[in-house]
């Protein structure tokens, strides 16, 4: 067993104790007494069944294996998935597999909507704590106009790519549409859209 270590206030405060290089099981007294916040948490870890693995309560302690104090760390660390867009993109572009459309160009209306946690920048009002979208537009424009493409496909992801490469985005959707698209016939345009997240 490993040392015993005193209940903390949170349950990040707990978790954070956890790492020192040992795959034994670590216990907290429950002496101390576990509040709500700390019940709840510890309750997203299945329970232990004929004292093996994982999580249990038994003679006063909470028992947790180092693998399961690496996912109690991550718990505490995931990120709120907050959206933020930047709606009908419009540019005249040269994209397309008809002579005419390389020729002549068209134009091409772009969404993106980007999964970020923008936490911290509600706290501190700073530019530099959230995407600067006025950058995100900058890359967009630059790839969709210095750069051409057979399909809307290969361009939506081309565009994905590169903002999940550039900026701290968890996820990010890309619509692109063209509005006449030679279809032959009546209709209000095509579009493609792709969600594509980083790994």
């Amino acid at each position: 067993m490993g040392g015993k270590t005193e209940a903390a206030g949170k349950p990040a405060d707990f978790s954070r104790r956890l790492f020192g290089g040992s795959r034994q099981r670590i216990c907290f007294p429950t002496a101390a007494k576990v509040s709500e916040a700390e019940e709840t948490f510890l309750n997203k870890f299945p329970r232990v069944k004929g004292g093996k693995t994982a999580l249990t309560i038994a003679a006063g302690f909470f028992i947790l294996t180092a693998d399961q104090a690496e996912r109690a760390e991550q718990v505490q660390q995931v990120k709120a998935r907050d959206k933020l867009s930047i709606l009908g993109m419009t540019f005249h572009a040269h994209h397309g597999f008809e002579e005419h459309e390389i020729e002549n160009g068209q134009r091409f209306e772009i969404d993106v909507e980007m999964i970020v946690d923008i936490s911290r920048a509600a706290e501190t009002d700073m530019l530099s704590d959230t995407v600067d979208y006025r950058r995100v537009y900058r890359l967009i424009k630059s790839i969709v106009l210095e750069q051409r493409f057979y399909l809307i496909e290969t361009l939506s992801q081309r565009i994905a790519s590169a903002i999940l490469e550039s900026f701290d985005v968890q996820e990010v959707t890309v619509r692109v549409r063209k509005p006449v698209a030679p279809l032959g016939g009546l209709a209000e345009g095509t579009q493609i859209e792709i969600t594509r997240s980083k790994a």
